[in-house]
């Protein structure tokens, strides 16, 4: 399955998540990438890398591609392997920010994932022991860290019942949350979620009507936001 990109300057649909994709990015000025594979989140011949390039400088891959075919250089090559695109991960990005919800990632990917973004060893065992671990929130020098529980619906009941009693199809779910200067990364082992597509609908709306122009988001309100989302979903049950 290769990525999808969506444009964000038209009509705004509800947010439709790919079969199986792992993974997930929205970037307001680049648009939504959906892949079930790390090294498949491309547009053409632009890697992920770029696409956070483009992400992190708040310009479109449009732009991205002009500023190189003004300065040739060779493509990047596969992304979990270094290659001349490879974003230095002390590169301070401008205006722009993005969000890459992760599921289940393999060891590979998350060894890329720690070196592109300098994620600190402790969290990583955070992360991947999260179906163990307590509420958790860290402070380190490039990020925040916080893990938060959510509620995991396998079937098609959402009763409170159901809920209390631990049936198989609702069980807890942990996500975990790492806020970077230019980025939010979100962790978890359940799939189809629907705070994601709550979410990333919510960010899309806040488009102005008449020029389809975000405003400027952070990474900080992208993570209120989903908190916000699944704290309105536990109050309902």
């Amino acid at each position: 399955m290769g990525s999808l990109a969506t444009s964000l300057l038209g009509a705004i649909d509800r947010f439709q998540p790919v079969h199986n994709a792992r993974f997930v990015l929205y970037s307001p000025s680049a648009g939504i990438f959906q892949a079930d594979e790390l090294d498949r989140i491309r547009d053409g011949e632009l890697t992920l890398s770029d696409i956070i390039e483009a992400s992190s400088k708040n310009i479109s891959l449009e732009r991205l591609r002009s500023d190189r075919s003004e300065a040739p250089q060779d493509p990047g090559s596969d992304v979990l392997h270094t290659g001349k695109h490879e974003l230095n991960r002390t590169y301070v990005p401008e205006s722009g920010c993005f969000w890459l919800d992760v599921t289940d990632p393999s060891p590979e990917e998350m060894r890329w994932l720690t070196r592109k973004f300098g994620i600190h060893p402790s969290t990583i065992e955070v992360i991947l022991a999260a179906e163990e671990t307590l509420d958790t929130f860290e402070t380190f020098p490039d990020y925040n860290f916080l893990t938060y529980w959510t509620v995991d619906y396998k079937g098609e009941s959402k009763s409170i019942h159901e809920f209390n009693q631990g049936t198989d199809r609702v069980v807890k779910a942990c996500c975990s949350i790492v806020i970077m200067e230019s980025c939010v990364l979100t962790f978890h082992g359940a799939r189809n979620l629907s705070h994601l597509g709550n979410v990333i609908d919510r960010l899309r709306r806040l488009a102005d009507p008449q020029t389809h122009q975000m405003p400027p988001l952070t990474p900080a309100y992208i993570a209120y936001a989903l908190i916000d989302d699944i704290t309105d979903m536990l109050v309902r049950l």
